[in-house]
């Protein structure tokens, strides 16, 4: 469908997209500027832009994105590159650890299980211990997941 935008002061395109779930059906309005563009490429460029946001919004909020202050061109590039590699890796390393299905990406997760990994491990290295039993591996695993809400 075609519309007047007043915020805008032109003729956008808007699709509706209604998805059903658990409970009652969620409506997402989507729009362009471009009103040639069929709804199938609306939806198809929104799914890319918001795949394209989420490394840098996990980056400022995880990965230190914002918080170079540097003032040269070549470290702030390096500092950008490291930020953004930390999340590509995370993720990574999360669609390694998914058996299937679609990825269900956390770096607040992510940050968490390596918190609790290094937490367990400076556990041990105190109190000396050789995790050798098999529930005792279980009982690692349980400690790994706390606090992880995608687990």
């Amino acid at each position: 469908m075609v519309a007047y935008s007043v915020s805008l002061k032109r003729q956008v395109r808007v699709v509706a997209v209604v998805r059903s779930g658990a409970g009652q059906p969620r409506v997402e309005v989507l729009f362009s500027t471009s009103t040639t563009m069929t709804a199938a490429t609306i939806i198809r460029l929104y799914r890319a832009r918001f795949s394209m946001e989420f490394p840098f919004r996990d980056g400022k909020q995880f990965a230190g994105l914002s918080e170079c202050q540097s003032r040269q061109l070549e470290s702030l590039h390096f500092h950008w590159n490291m930020a953004l590699l930390a999340v590509s890796a995370a993720r990574l390393s999360q669609l390694q650890d998914q058996q299937a299905g679609p990825l269900i990406f956390s770096m607040e997760d992510e940050k968490r299980r390596a918190y609790n990994e290094f937490f367990v491990e400076r556990i041990l290295s105190i109190l000396a211990v050789e995790p050798t039993d098999e529930n005792c591996w279980k009982l690692i695993d349980e400690l790994l997941t706390i606090g992880v809400k995608a687990a």
